[in-house]
């Protein structure tokens, strides 16, 4: 039997983000993210469309799959097909191989999926569908064009356990900015939305939007926030966030320990 794809998702991997950390402006491949709670012996298909973006150039694009993990900073980190310990390129094929594509036009690829009817592990499993060529650019340079879709297989028993570890502020007086580390301790991927408050004693602040901000299992990571100019006096930063793909939760949700403690600015 086949299975349908739960949900397709925008990645959007850091805060506020909406799309893929860039691997070229060339070539587009949606959706650009999936996530499937999978189940042992089932079969999933997933259509995906790639769309050459330029107006002037043909591209003929070898389409693969990789392994993919995030740096703590939230960059996309590729590797071979099954490096990694957990991952589902294994489990999967993919047709074509091979796709050309005249100027502005779309192709499909079909990602076909098999889990095992014994994984040997629970949790994620990932994946990444790879399109990409390499050919003369402009200055006649040999240049690499390529775009990618993630994916997440989540077998049961699952569980996400991500939580606020530290806030801080670093830059400058004049150009602060808000770092916040998080863990995710559990078997599968946390994907926090929320907000983060900064407030000083008289009530004055600026709060600042969390959306689609993914924390892989086992894993740790650090984000971000330019401030709007100097904190205030006496500066509390309030951290309130939902982990909305949390595979243990019956509604998908779970909230995190809302974290709050008091900031400094920075020197200089």
């Amino acid at each position: 039997m086949i299975a349908s794809l739960a949900r397709l998702l925008v990645p959007a991997l850091g805060l506020m983000a909406t799309a893929l950390p860039a691997l070229s402006q060339g070539i587009d491949i949606q959706p650009s993210s999936v996530e499937i709670p999978a189940e042992p012996g089932e079969r999933y298909r997933q259509m995906l469309t790639v769309t050459n973006l330029s107006d002037e150039v043909s591209r003929d694009l070898t389409v693969g799959l990789a392994d993919w993990t995030l740096s703590r900073h939230g960059a996309l980190v590729l590797s071979p097909e099954g490096t990694d310990e957990r991952s589902a390129t294994g489990w999967t094929r993919i047709t074509p191989a091979y796709l050309p594509l005249a100027p502005g036009q779309s192709g499909i690829v079909i990602v076909d999926i098999i889990v095992p009817a014994k994984p040997a592990a629970a949790g994620d499993h990932k994946l990444a569908l790879m399109a990409s060529e390499v050919a003369p650019g402009a200055d006649g340079r040999m240049q690499k064009t390529e775009g990618a879709s993630l994916f997440y297989l989540t077998l049961q028993p699952a569980v996400s356990v991500p939580e606020v570890s530290g806030v801080r502020v670093a830059g400058t007086a004049s150009a602060p900015r808000l770092e916040v580390d998080l863990t995710n301790s559990g078997n599968a991927h946390a994907r926090l939305e929320g907000k983060i408050r900064i407030e000083g004693r008289d009530g004055t602040g600026q709060t600042y939007p969390v959306t689609n901000l993914v924390v892989l299992d086992a894993s740790d990571r650090t984000f971000s926030i330019p401030l709007d100019g100097p904190l205030p006096q006496d500066t509390r930063v309030t951290v309130t966030l939902d982990d909305i793909s949390a595979p243990q939760a019956r509604t998908g949700v779970a909230p995190l320990r809302t974290y709050s403690a008091p900031l400094d600015a920075p020197a200089g």
